[in-house]
């Protein structure tokens, strides 16, 4: 395993590189005989094909839910910006070869709500041709999904990844309109992402703050922290990234007050020594709001200067 401390920026622009991919980049961070991995996930893709009312609706959703979203119809009348202002990319294609165009990862969630079975069809087949999402659900009834299926199934398609198609679409709670659909969808797609397997090795924050990334890659003595640790009430998770340079500014948090002080300091002292940290933050009496709340919790944060 590699250690945090041959970190270069040049390698943090590689990890910028794969979040513009819509696939995660990684630091391996390596202290006390043990490694910690700080994934940074790029925001979650949802790949709405087809653009009708349940489409549009799940639209307005999904933003507000951290989903990107991508809305495919062949049908410019329906996949245009008047219709989805919230969308991140509009295609108007082809489902087939905008499936191609977009590229789907094994992080994309897709839903197909297209207006009939035989563009349901289109979609699935290509979808099956490629790399399989990490979610995929499908509006209709039972039994023609039962009937698409058959038909696939006749064309040599593998039933294992029927299986797992979230279909009909959307949990059960008795939704009957196009905005009491995309809610149950948008119900399934939260519970989806919850239920993704996790690697116990992996910290647990996997946002990819961009701002504190490209600061680490672009600006000059620069030293990162990680939260590798915490015990108790803190106001940050494992997997806190925070930058900060001589003089003390910082970018990105591992939770503010005390906890970011002691980052600083910490930095200062790595910036000068060249030699990375491990320290220990006591937050037993660390008011963390206007309220007056207090932590009782630690945290073990490592400190490193990153190398050109």
């Amino acid at each position: 395993m590699k250690e945090f401390s041959d970190m270069k920026r040049s390698e943090i622009q590689e990890i910028l590189k794969s979040i513009d991919a819509h696939v995660p980049g990684q630091w391996e961070v390596s202290c006390e005989n043990q490694t910690y991995v700080r994934r940074f996930m790029p925001q979650r893709r949802l790949i709405l094909l087809g653009g009708g009312y349940i489409a549009q609706a799940l639209c307005r959703l999904a933003p507000r839910l951290d989903f990107a979203v991508t809305d495919v119809d062949d049908r410019p009348d329906f996949a245009n910006h008047t219709l989805f202002p919230d969308a991140e990319t509009i295609i108007c294609d082809d489902f087939q070869k905008a499936v191609k165009t977009i590229g789907i990862t094994q992080y994309d969630f897709v839903t197909v709500l297209t207006r009939g079975h035989r563009w349901d069809g289109h979609c699935l087949r290509a979808i099956f041709d490629g790399t399989m999402p990490a979610y995929l659900g499908m509006v209709g009834s039972r039994r023609r999904i039962a009937g698409l299926y058959d038909l696939l199934a006749s064309e040599g398609y593998d039933r294992r990844k029927m299986e797992v198609i979230h279909a009909p679409v959307g949990l059960s709670i008795g939704a009957v309109t196009p905005d009491e659909i995309a809610v149950s969808i948008a119900a399934e797609l939260i519970q989806a992402r919850h239920d993704l397997p996790r690697d116990p090795n992996v910290l647990v924050q996997e946002d990819a703050d961009r701002e504190l990334l490209c600061d680490l890659a672009e600006n000059t003595e620069r030293a990162a922290a990680v939260v590798i640790e915490t015990k108790g009430s803190v106001p940050t998770k494992t997997g806190a990234v925070m930058a900060a340079d001589m003089l003390g500014r910082t970018a990105g948090t591992v939770g503010g007050g005390c906890g970011e002080f002691a980052v600083v300091t910490a930095a200062r002292e790595v910036l000068k020594s060249g030699a990375p940290k491990l320290i220990d933050i006591d937050m037993t009496n660390e008011v963390t709001d206007e309220d007056g709340m207090v932590c009782g919790g630690t945290m073990k944060v490592w400190v490193e200067k990153l190398t050109d």
